[in-house]
């Protein structure tokens, strides 16, 4: 497959870029990349950023590993996200960078920190921000409302390191208040480097965030594929409920990943 595929069912997205999927083994099940390419081709779903789940209990130097054999079975269709656990060891940054030097395969760096246990804001972290400044490659961080990694900690780094684009994911997973939700998406729009993403956020916060912080500062994620072969059927339906203007709706599906992770098709 070329890797360039129009979606069926909803030839008003066009093509579309899934900045947020993952490989591995989580909750009792090992997602392989053939289950994630079987859900992105059911969907017409082009290409995806990738990493890999096995570094929540795993070593991160072997889970990335992994993720470059995966993507590069699926070039063109597949880009990695080299996963980073600053608690590990010491030798987690020289893995972060071996892995940025693979351009062709990695094209940013994944943090967790509610599932890692480390605090997003911490100054440890802000050297893996000027690699990825180095490598001019973003920084993507699982935001939720916590101790670890709240839109609040995840803007005090964007700030700390205007040179490096950083993508919040979720925009604040689980954020039963909302307060969180309208927070990341302030910060947004405030900050020329922090982006919003849309998976499991409802259509009026996407909705949201387009309106207020720019369509140019939102990019579609799925979290796939966590809901197997269909995984796409929802998240694309709440992006769709959503109500952009096409020329909105194709920069957040595509064009804006596409730029911010420097990928050429």
């Amino acid at each position: 497959m070329s890797g360039i595929i129009e979606s069926k069912g909803c030839a008003s997205f066009g093509r579309i870029m899934d900045s947020h999927a993952h490989i591995g083994f989580y909750n009792g099940k090992n997602y392989t990349g053939r289950d994630l390419l079987e859900a992105m081709d059911d969907a017409g779903v082009s290409s995806a950023l990738v990493s890999n789940l096995d570094a929540l209990t795993g070593p991160q130097k072997k889970a990335n590993e992994k993720t470059q054999r995966e993507v590069k079975k699926r070039k063109g269709r597949m880009f990695g996200l080299a996963w980073v656990n600053p608690k590990e060891n010491d030798e987690v940054f020289e893995d972060a960078r071996n892995c940025l030097r693979d351009s062709a395969t990695f094209r940013g760096l994944k943090f967790l920190p509610s599932d890692n246990a480390y605090a997003f804001d911490d100054t440890s972290i802000d050297i893996y921000m000027e690699l990825a400044g180095m490598y001019d490659v973003p920084v993507v961080v699982h935001t939720t409302d916590d101790e670890y990694s709240s839109p609040r900690q995840v803007c005090a780094v964007a700030r700390r390191h205007p040179e490096t684009n950083i993508v919040m994911y979720h925009t604040c997973l689980g954020d039963e208040s909302c307060e969180g939700k309208h927070e990341a998406i302030s910060y947004a729009s405030r900050l020329p480097n922090l982006y919003v993403e849309t998976s499991w956020l409802e259509a009026p916060f996407i909705a949201e965030a387009v309106r207020r912080a720019g369509a140019d500062k939102v990019v579609f994620g799925s979290d796939a594929p966590f809901e197997g072969r269909h995984h796409y059927k929802n998240p694309l339906q709440r992006l769709s409920a959503a109500s952009l203007n096409e020329r909105d709706l194709r920069k957040v599906v595509y064009g804006n990943s596409r730029k911010l992770f420097g990928i050429n098709d």
